[in-house]
């Protein structure tokens, strides 16, 4: 491998799930260290993990929403290619057939699941990591009677996805709502498809036709969408206003 010695370099060529990374502007004594770090070095944001009982982990902190997109687009991938696999061993089967490898496509329905899952939960993160930590909510309650206030913490546990991909971030970055565009019901049915995964019924379990609304009609299909590309769009129009975009949304491998 290459070894890079221009910062620059360095910035460029670094994962692109860095939460932060930079250089510094001029020379900068470490308080804690001691050390002196001269102007241009590469600097990142670094934690600091329990890795045994005597041992400490540090490591650049990741974005959480990078991790996630790039998960949930690796697991569909993973399982689009299994999905060939299936459609070339079975080319002679007409109407239906009974699946030959039993758990290959056990692998390929955890790979859906889970990049589904994740991609859902990309938004989540995205949404709550967009809102400044002194950022207010105000809203009219239910029945009428006053106006609560929620803050950042309050937000981010009490009030939904919806509301905060159409009223908060809108007014936060100052975008459009995207309710109704097509985006937004590409959304709803991640959405739908996410909730009957993590809220699993008895019923939707079962499944004795093509067309009964068990979970395994909406993930074994041969063309289920890649939530990780919508998920990745919808976040593309919150950041449109934005001159300085996330380095990890701007390097982003798909």
């Amino acid at each position: 491998m290459k070894k890079l010695n221009n910062p620059k370099d360095k910035l460029n060529f670094a994962d692109f799930r860095y939460q932060a990374i930079t250089t510094l502007a001029k020379d900068w004594k470490s308080p804690f260290t001691g050390i002196l770090h001269k102007k241009g070095a590469v600097v990142e944001y670094t934690a600091f993990a329990k890795f045994t009982k005597n041992q400490k982990l540090s490591f650049p902190i990741p974005n959480m929403t990078a991790l996630l997109l790039n998960l949930s687009n690796k697991l569909y991938n993973e399982s689009k290619r299994e999905i060939s696999n299936l459609q070339s061993r079975t080319t002679n089967q007409k109407s239906s057939f009974f699946v030959p490898d039993v758990t290959a496509f056990f692998d390929l329905l955890e790979k859906r699941i889970a990049s589904v899952v994740f991609a859902y939960t990309s938004l989540e993160v995205f949404a709550n990591e967009h809102m400044p930590s002194k950022y207010t909510y105000k809203k009219q309650r239910v029945d009428n009677k006053c106006e609560e206030v929620y803050s950042k913490e309050q937000i981010e546990r009490w009030v939904d996805l919806d509301e905060k991909l159409t009223v908060i971030l809108p007014q936060i970055l100052n975008v459009q709502n995207p309710k109704n565009s097509k985006l937004w019901s590409k959304y709803k049915v991640l959405k739908h498809l996410r909730n009957s995964l993590i809220h699993i019924k008895s019923i939707d379990l079962l499944s004795i036709s093509p067309t009964d609304r068990s979970i395994w009609n909406k993930i074994a299909v041969k063309k289920l969408d890649n939530f990780a590309l919508i998920a990745k769009e919808i976040i593309a129009l919150y950041l449109d206003n934005v001159t300085d975009k996330p380095r990890w949304f701007t390097k982003l491998p798909f």
